[in-house]
């Protein structure tokens, strides 16, 4: 892929999406090793089964968060770099979180499909959603946009769009 369309706005933007992702890791593995600790120090003086095995848990998902690493390891990230042919399918879905009808944010999730099956998801801001599909469209002209239900049938029963 030519760099000048990785220095694109929407690229900014995808990057800035998958920042606040992995930033939004990092502060719950923050909270996951402080609630780790606390109960290993608080249920330590008892030799407690319960302490050691919050202990255990926080740490197993310690690791699982750490061992995602930063964002350009995620998959959009390392697809739209190095495999940009392999996405054949992308499509937008709405969400808005309106919890008894009082708005609180509306944003759009862009889902990836790839020739390999697989799946993966990146939420973007309402204000910049058109602009980064716009610009997957043009840096991706063989990839299939929008949803429709006998495409994913396609894809559930082939794997082909």
């Amino acid at each position: 892929m030519a760099d000048p369309l990785m220095h694109h706005p929407a690229f900014l933007d995808i990057q800035r999406a998958l920042r606040k992702a992995w930033l939004l890791q990092q502060c719950l593995w923050l909270v996951l090793l402080a609630v780790g600790l606390s109960g290993a120090i608080l249920f330590s003086t008892g030799v407690s089964v319960w302490g050691w095995a919050l202990g255990c848990i926080s740490v197993a998902a310690l690791c699982f968060l750490r061992w995602n690493g930063p964002y350009r390891r995620s998959l959009v990230f390392q697809y739209l770099q190095e495999k940009p042919k392999d996405i054949v399918w992308i499509y937008g879905y709405q969400l808005l979180r309106a919890p008894l009808g009082v708005m609180l944010s509306n944003q759009y999730r862009i889902y990836f499909q790839t020739r390999d099956r697989q799946r993966f998801s990146l939420d973007i801001p309402e204000k910049r959603y058109m602009v980064v599909m716009k610009w997957l469209n043009r840096i991706l002209p063989h990839a299939e946009f929008g949803w429709d239900d006998e495409r994913f049938e396609r894809w559930k029963n082939t794997g082909q769009t």
